[in-house]
């Protein structure tokens, strides 16, 4: 795991939850996938890239990557936690196997609606999730490492999910 980008997402969502930033949260949930409003802005410049070096306005990819990652974390809300692996927090939640696969399958421009329905079923369960492997799904999403990624949310899926037996 990169510890640079674990300590982005657990300050960006310090940040995000904090008791003064409910229209910030408000405005990033509300844009999706869309292109980025002044909230994103606004904590890229301080958080994601404050020397300026990752999200060149020519790094579209980058910069609509990121947008993804602070949506997902404005959806979770005060949801996040370290160490609360996003695979043990299906189980968890109960999500079921071909909720899974679709997340695993997803395509980095159906990956959005996936996570919105992944997210809702565990949150709403009251699990908790680790940002840090919602920002490694994005991030990752039809590149290298995207199968290391998926195959680690698959595992730790299957590890807190009983075998059936039958």
């Amino acid at each position: 795991m990169n510890n640079g980008l674990s300590s982005k997402i657990n300050t960006l969502c310090r940040v995000v939850n904090s008791p003064g930033s409910k229209g910030l949260r408000s405005e990033l949930r509300r844009s999706g996938a869309k292109a980025p409003g002044t909230a994103f802005w606004r904590l890229a410049v301080q958080y994601i890239d404050p020397d300026g070096t990752e999200l060149h306005p020519e790094n579209e990819d980058r910069i609509h990557r990121w947008q993804a990652i602070l949506w997902a974390l404005a959806l979770m809300g005060p949801k996040h936690r370290p160490s609360c692996a996003l695979g043990k927090a299906m189980a968890a939640a109960g999500v079921s196997e071909s909720r899974l696969t679709r997340l695993m399958r997803a395509s980095p421009e159906q990956l959005h609606g996936e996570i919105r329905h992944t997210l809702s079923q565990v949150l709403s369960a009251g699990e908790y999730v680790d940002g840090v492997d919602l920002a490694y799904l994005i991030l990752t999403a039809g590149k290298p490492g995207e199968e290391r990624v998926r195959n680690r949310i698959a595992r730790d899926y299957y590890r807190s999910t009983p075998l059936k037996k039958g």
